[in-house]
């Protein structure tokens, strides 16, 4: 039986329960500010237009996933529902939906089946290079 503890291909592993906070955090801290006492998220200033829809989008997943972490045991969903992410991105419906099916396609975004939209865990260094990619066109 192999010893798992020094199995070097163990650092491929990427889980699917657990997030690095630190790389989260790291990612977002241009982009967002999270309340976790109001439970919101909002982007910094001028930063909508920097990122386009696309890592727009992204960023509001990722900063969702942040407040969950924030607020653990209280009722906050990390999912988004299309017209949260609407609400909070000033996407309109109509390019929203599209995009996430792009977003979904990619595999840096999931649809749960009660339709709201989360970033797997695993998907956080795509979602970085996605994010990066829509800066450098917008």
């Amino acid at each position: 039986m192999q010893d798992t503890n020094n199995d070097p291909l163990t650092r491929l592993v990427a889980s699917h329960k657990e997030v690095n906070r630190g790389r989260l955090a790291d990612v977002l801290a241009q982009y967002v500010t999270v309340d976790p006492e109001h439970q919101s998220v909002e982007f910094r200033p001028n930063v909508k237009a920097q990122l386009g829809k696309k890592g727009s989008t992204l960023v509001m997943l990722l900063g969702q996933k942040a407040l969950t972490l924030l607020t653990q045991g209280q009722d906050v969903d990390e999912g988004l529902a299309p017209k949260e992410l609407s609400t909070r991105t000033g996407i309109l419906g109509n390019t929203l939906r599209p995009l996430l099916r792009t977003l979904v396609g990619d595999g840096v975004a999931v649809r749960r089946p009660d339709g709201r939209y989360v970033v797997p865990n695993h998907a956080l260094d795509a979602v970085e290079r996605a994010i990066h990619e829509e800066r450098e066109r917008s």
